[in-house]
């Protein structure tokens, strides 16, 4: 390869990376940002102020409200069925009297839908409800059950609110029900 061959090249290079850094130059880092402060794009305010966020987390904290946060964070779809929310009174009163946190908290069951695997709903779901979780490892057939709604209405709803849990639930038993019978005929036949 000749000298003009081997500049020509490098001065090509030197182009294309030239036109890249200051594209990638210009992106935007809000935590690096001035101006109107009240504008936070972070994954915890979706653009509205932290006044909303604050106030919803100081809600869902609030003692009088264990119950519903632990239903909430388990299942944040609830906010959206009229007939859960009719025992909820100071989440109404808390929507009503402050617009904004009830569009901060839709945003956050949207990006919950949206961002949330089956898997990662499924998971919350038992956290938030460690009893029924360790009877549903005993028993997976448990949400089958005609008496769930009975039983355990939260899981009842959970599952009527998040659709498409139920067939993960339903791949994830097959899968197993297969592991543990391929796990049952190697050890039978290596006897």
């Amino acid at each position: 390869m000749n000298y003009r061959s081997l500049v020509t090249l490098f001065s090509a290079a030197v182009l294309a990376v030239g036109t890249i850094v200051p594209a990638h130059a210009q992106y935007y880092h809000p935590e690096y940002a001035s101006g109107d402060r009240d504008w936070n794009q972070s994954d915890e305010g979706r653009g509205y102020d932290r006044g909303a966020q604050q106030r919803w987390h100081r809600f869902l904290e609030d003692d009088n409200n264990r119950n519903f946060a632990r239903q909430f964070r388990g299942n944040p779809n609830i906010i959206h069925d009229g007939r859960e929310m009719e025992q909820w009174s100071g989440v109404r009163e808390l929507f009503n009297n402050h617009p904004d946190v009830r569009d901060y908290v839709d945003q956050k069951v949207r990006d919950y839908n949206q961002n949330m695997s089956p898997a990662e709903k499924w998971n919350r779901e038992m956290a938030a409800n460690p009893n029924f979780a360790e009877r549903y490892r005993d028993n997976p057939n448990i949400i089958n059950q005609g008496n769930l709604r009975n039983d355990e209405p939260e899981i009842a709803e959970f599952l009527r609110t998040n659709p498409e849990v139920r067939p993960y639930l339903e791949r994830s038993a097959r899968r197993s029900d297969r592991d543990y019978r391929h796990d049952y005929r190697e050890s039978y036949d290596n006897r």
